[in-house]
């Protein structure tokens, strides 16, 4: 008598279950997860000839004692929103120090 054993993938933060679509096996039958397919986002209209961005989201440095990167859509918008404040952030300080550069200053 064979046991079957069923492997799901779990978003390594929230541990909610990922997507099957992303779930296959190599040649030798292991199972992985196809994480850049996952991580692809299509696009409608094609950018530079590319049919999809591609959107990574690691949760800490390899540094870290905890790294996460195998996230859920929800775990991954909510890491994506946190980068792109900062970011936002980040080139807003950056146009306003270009702007000061160019200002004359009374004395």
């Amino acid at each position: 008598m064979s046991i079957k054993t069923t492997t799901v993938y779990n978003c390594d933060y929230c541990q909610k279950q990922l997507p099957d679509d992303y779930a296959t096996t190599n040649g030798e039958g292991k199972g992985y997860y196809v994480k850049k397919a996952h991580d692809t986002i299509p696009l409608d209209t094609p950018i530079a000839g590319c049919t999809g961005i591609v959107v990574e989201v690691t949760l800490g440095t390899p540094k870290d004692d905890h790294h996460f990167t195998d996230l859920c859509d929800d775990c991954r918008l909510k890491f994506l929103k946190m980068a792109v404040e900062h970011l936002e952030r980040k080139v807003a300080a950056e146009k306003e120090g270009l702007n000061n550069d160019g200002e004359e200053t009374n004395v």
